[in-house]
């Protein structure tokens, strides 16, 4: 395989500019709407995604950025990270077979709605003020 690339200037050139490509997740993002970019950057980086150059695809993209800041709710991108920890260690867990495939923020609505849903729980669960304290404690039998 060297020795095509050296010989075809052609072949060369397609490698550099896919390197340059993917150098970095510093996309430009900055003709697309505010209250998107974020969730787009962060879903590009954690799966190694790029943002869609094209009118249609990326008004769909749009779209389902914005559904997946809603299911984001409060926690924002910290449910994407969480999310895609799990999403990792099922992979390990499954000699690297993914849960579902993942193309765009469209992919990780439902997924992330349930993980923000478990972070959620998990708070209301470590809450202390949860729990009887004082004078009605002696009242709870173990």
């Amino acid at each position: 395989m060297t020795t095509t690339i050296v010989r075809n200037p052609s072949a060369l050139d397609a490698l550099a500019r896919g390197l340059e490509r993917d150098s970095g997740p510093d996309y430009d993002l900055s003709r697309w709407p505010a209250d998107v970019t974020e969730i787009v950057r962060e879903t590009c980086r954690l799966w190694k995604l790029h943002p869609p150059c094209d009118r249609s695809r990326k008004a769909k993209w749009i779209l389902d950025a914005r559904s997946l800041a809603d299911a984001c709710g409060e926690f924002g991108v910290a449910v994407l990270q969480e999310y895609r920890e799990s999403f990792v260690a099922f992979m390990v867990a499954h000699n690297g077979v993914a849960f579902h495939t993942v193309s765009g923020p469209g992919s990780l609505v439902n997924m992330v709605c349930d993980q923000a849903r478990q972070m959620r729980e998990k708070e209301e669960h470590d809450d202390p003020k949860r729990y009887i304290t004082g004078e009605f404690s002696a009242f709870i039998h173990h």
